[in-house]
């Protein structure tokens, strides 16, 4: 149902003095329910003579001419039940409201109300509200009835005067899902065991096997047991009984999102820049609700108060395309918070990884492509740790603006068409592919764009056609990823939508070759590096520095070697000629290096080139040697025995 369906029903039951029942608003926590209420609603009611709005909300809820001047006949008395103990809290909350001692939507706690007992004469309370036309212009809107804290039969019974006795219009909301659990939890223990007891007959079905046989047991299960607590005590007969005496009609609540949004963004008009582009956003916010079925409206705030903060930060950077980057950490945000409320573990991020082009919280790489969004580091530091660190942040988006411009794919090239292969002829697709291989040759693909070539080349690999044509465009693409030296981390290799299992295969076949050269050229570049810090004056600080670099230290640990890498007798002639410093630092880089005791399992292969360090230290003459260098070369020549022996 509607807002415009919703505010009909209300009004049409307001404006009835036929029905002589309650009517009952139901719908999940969060969804708005109080919302509606107050801001759809109580302005119909709660003006003398309509504004403009409100009686164009009149006039097309009637599908008449209604008179502006015309006064609604019927007032607001909202009183909220959270918290509320006994119906003598309830009977204050409307007096004061009757009497005006409290302004008509103020909303007491429950340690308010106690402290305004001692002075409130409550025979004057009963007297007012027992009168029958003390309440007959007013409609009482009682919220928040799973939260009461009182027996909730009571309080249906305490309400059920005033509709029963004095006709006296009221709506009642509620989340109904949760009123049959309130006292599900008391007693529970007691519950169990008078659940346990086989002289009553629980109806329960006849338990059977695996095998389909009746099971002879005479212990009841657990699951037994909790069945049986379901229906014995769960089910609340008597609300049943008093809510069909009671309650004439039901609405179910479903929020009208795109409203709600409106609504909330009108809110903000103190900030006018920060409006504009709420509502300039605001289908961005609209997606990200609808693909993860959120409904809550708290979920809603939350978004629209918390991303503040980051807009003020990021509006007052000087940035190319910086409406575009807005959007898409509003967007990142927006997605954040909603799987944080859904229970979504937070992302994952690798130490020097800043942004995410790809992030997704499915733990399946084969999902929707409409789930994966453009994820910043920086909005997980906001939301964790209340972090903004301008500076940071201007770079990291900086970096992120230029990915997107050097990542930018010309419209006419051939891929653009060759990726929806299966509209196009044989004789195109083939035109196609030798133009891919000629563009790739003439430099014009960015990097980024090579895995979802490749993905596109293995589902036409699959089908057989123009194989030898694929081939060259691989291997063209594996020259490329050599000659320009890329990383891992350059583009993502997953296949993330592929759901035939042929395809799957011969994409990682392809894939395979693509890492084989990426590895090849890491490992010239490490010993490329080796090789040069090993020419250097100060060799034995610079390797330190190098091997404690998180990146490089990965690499060591992955290979599963370090000193089998090195040359050996150039570490001999090093230890020979070097001063203590840089054997202090060498030792330093062992110790960093081989810092836990199950080395075996990782670096089992430099056994050999431990020991025939060792060796070579053993051959050299220290007779030159200052004391502080032979100190060095003792506490050097220890930590590799230890070494070699964890080896062992």
């Amino acid at each position: 149902m509607d807002t415009e369906s919703m505010l009909r029903e209300i009004i049409n039951y307001i404006n009835n003095d036929r029905l002589n029942y309650a009517l009952l608003i139901n719908g999940q926590w969060g969804t708005g329910k109080t919302f509606f209420i107050k801001n759809k609603l109580f302005p119909l009611l709660l003006s003398d003579i309509p504004s403009e709005k409100c009686f164009q909300t009149l006039k097309s809820i009637f599908f008449s001419k209604k008179n502006k001047e015309e006064k609604l006949s019927k007032k607001p008395i909202y009183i909220s039940l959270y918290g509320i103990e006994s119906v003598d809290d309830i009977s204050i909350q409307i007096y004061l409201q009757l009497s005006g001692k409290l302004s008509k939507l103020l909303s007491l706690g429950t340690g308010l109300i106690k402290a305004f007992k001692t002075d409130i004469n409550f025979s004057e309370i009963l007297s007012t509200l027992n009168n029958h036309t003390t309440l007959e212009n007013y409609v009482l809107v009682f919220d928040d009835l799973e939260r009461i804290n009182m027996d909730i039969n009571k309080c249906l019974s305490y309400i059920n005067s005033f509709v029963e006795h004095q006709n006296i219009k009221t709506i009642i909301i509620a989340n109904e899902n949760e009123l049959e659990k309130v006292y599900f939890d008391n007693n529970y223990e007691l519950k169990m065991i008078s659940s346990m007891f086989d002289n009553i007959d629980y109806e329960d079905k006849t338990e059977k096997d695996v095998y389909g046989r009746e099971k002879n047991n005479d212990r009841p299960s657990l699951s037994t047991i909790k069945n049986r607590i379901g229906r014995i005590y769960r089910e609340n007969y008597q609300y049943k009984k008093i809510k069909e005496k009671l309650i004439g009609e039901t609405i179910n609540y479903f929020p009208n999102m795109n409203e709600m949004v409106d609504t909330l963004i009108g809110e903000y008009g103190e900030t006018e820049e920060y409006q504009f582009f709420l509502k300039e956003n605001k289908e961005t916010l609209l997606s990200c609700l609808n693909m993860y079925n959120c409904m809550n409206l708290r979920t809603v705030k939350n978004i629209l108060d918390g991303f503040y903060p980051l807009f003020k930060c990021i509006s007052s950077l000087s940035l190319k395309m910086k409406m575009v980057v807005l959007n898409r950490v509003y967007n990142n945000y927006a997605v954040y918070i909603i799987n944080i409320k859904n229970g979504k573990n937070k992302l994952q991020w690798l130490a020097e990884k800043k942004y995410d082009e790809e992030a997704s919280f499915e733990n399946n790489d084969r999902i929707e492509l409409c789930k994966f969004f453009v994820a910043f580091k920086f909005v997980d530091d906001y939301i964790y740790d209340k972090k903004i660190a301008k500076e940071e942040i201007e770079n990291i988006l900086k970096d992120y603006i230029e990915t997107c411009e050097n990542d930018y794919l010309d419209p006419s090239l051939s891929y653009n068409n060759l990726k929806e292969y299966w509209f196009l002829e044989d004789s195109e697709i083939t035109t196609l592919l030798k133009k891919l291989l000629n563009e790739l040759n003439d430099n014009k693909y960015p990097k980024k764009s090579f895995p979802k070539i490749i993905l596109t080349l293995s589902y036409i690999e699959n089908l057989n056609y123009e194989t030898k044509i694929i081939d060259k465009i691989i291997c063209k693409i594996r020259s490329i990823v050599r000659k320009n030296k890329f990383e891992f981390n350059d583009f993502d290799l997953r296949a993330h939508f592929v759901n035939d299992e042929n395809i799957l295969k011969i994409y990682n076949k392809h894939i395979k070759t693509i890492t084989k050269c990426i590895i090849e050229v890491h490992d010239e570049k490490y010993k490329s590096d080796i090789n040069y810090i090993l020419q250097s004056k100060d060799w034995g600080l610079t390797l330190y520095n190098f091997v404690s670099d998180s990146k490089n230290n990965n690499k060591i640990l992955n290979d599963k070697s370090f000193i089998s890498k090195l040359n050996i007798d150039k570490i001999i002639e090093l230890i020979d000629k070097s001063n203590s410093k840089n054997l202090y630092y060498f030792k330093y880089t062992l110790d960093h290096i081989y810092s836990f005791s199950n080395l075996k399992d990782f670096y089992k292969q430099d056994k050999e080139s431990v020991d025939n360090l060792i060796s070579g230290i053993d051959k050299l003459d220290s007779n030159n040697y200052g004391v502080t260098k032979k100190e060095a070369i003792i506490y050097l020549k220890e930590k590799l025995i230890q070494v070699s022996n964890l080896l062992d």
